[in-house]
């Protein structure tokens, strides 16, 4: 199922498709697959806002958000 995904994700030897690439990343994702769970999470932009799928280290580059203060215990 994940190798599918990848040539409609990518649009290698059959019409690019992301509908039908994301439908097999959950199936597969679901039968417990990890290469599923992970290219849910390319093709859905790994849950970052901001971040570039195709530069995968842009999730690092992005601004931090503030810790809000009612997480911070001093004690």
């Amino acid at each position: 199922m994940v190798e599918l995904g990848v040539l409609y994700g990518t649009g290698a030897g059959v019409a690019r498709d992301e509908g039908q690439a994301r439908k097999l990343f959950e199936r597969a994702a679901q039968a417990g697959n990890p290469r599923g769970v992970t290219n849910l999470a390319a093709l859905s932009g790994g849950g970052a806002a901001g971040s570039d799928p195709r530069d995968p280290a842009s999730f690092w580059r992005k601004p931090l958000r503030p810790i809000p203060k009612r997480c911070i215990s001093w004690d």
